[in-house]
């Protein structure tokens, strides 16, 4: 009984990270940093013809593949930071001795 009542627990924080992720995704879209980008973004996605219907299709697959690349960057350079993180952590001795 005391396993099921921490696995909700444990569900309802991971499905409030969520939504603090989705949040912040939505904040940071929005913020004045990106928020100017959008037009352009979506003038080269669309070719500048949004409410054709028949461009739809087309600015929908361009938009997810630039998702798609933004992604696979982004987790690219996770990995490549996670794995220096990795490997300065054998030699965190040193590391403090310099420091």
């Amino acid at each position: 009984l005391h396993n099921l009542s921490c696995d909700n627990t444990l569900e309802s924080l991971s499905s409030i990270g969520l939504v603090g992720a989705f949040i912040g995704g939505l904040v940071s879209f929005f913020s004045p940093c990106t928020l100017p980008l959008l037009p352009a973004y979506l003038s080269v996605v669309t070719g500048g013809s949004a409410g054709k219907a028949d461009r739809r299709l087309e600015a929908l697959t361009l938009s997810a593949f630039f998702v798609f690349g933004f992604s696979i960057v982004f987790i690219l350079l996770g990995l490549g930071a996670s794995s220096i993180g990795q490997l300065m952590r054998g030699y965190r001795q040193e590391f403090n001795w310099v420091a």
